[in-house]
């Protein structure tokens, strides 16, 4: 979950194996699955934001699952400003407090209609990004 090196890390999300591998991860976790369907507009739809951010001291790396929806044309995607709920590899969910996190980078992607979209955002004020741990034990990663 956690990696030494945020730029090593920030490259998994541009790799198609690792989206297939976490939302295979996705598709095994019932936890993650009710987040996604409590949270999102068309719960037949697979998460499809995969974020990468650091606070500084630690990384994450995982597909958004919820939090608020941002106002962009495209309701699936979700405000990494606010607090948002990510699924990591390893089958845990966080809550990430967004307005803390730094280099957030994220690539978008449509299963059948390919990437959609890839942006970045730099941020300079640091705090703890991670709020809290929703869950950890009972998770499995597929």
């Amino acid at each position: 979950m956690f990696a030494q090196n945020h730029h090593d890390q920030r490259s998994e999300i541009h790799d198609p194996r690792w989206r297939r591998a976490i939302l295979e991860v996705f598709n095994s976790n019932e936890p993650a699955r009710r987040v996604w369907e409590k949270h999102c507009v068309d719960a037949a739809k697979a998460p499809r934001q995969f974020v990468s951010c650091t606070d500084g001291t630690r990384d994450l790396i995982g597909v958004v699952i919820g939090g608020t929806l941002s106002d962009v044309e495209d309701t699936r995607l979700w405000d990494l400003d606010c607090a948002f709920t990510l699924l990591v590899e390893d089958g845990e969910i966080l809550i990430v407090k967004g307005w803390y996190a730094t280099a957030v980078e994220q690539v978008v992607e449509d299963i059948t209609e390919g990437i959609k979209a890839m942006k970045s955002n730099e941020q300079t004020y640091r705090d703890d990004v991670l709020d809290a741990e929703i869950s950890q034990k009972g998770c499995t990663s597929g």
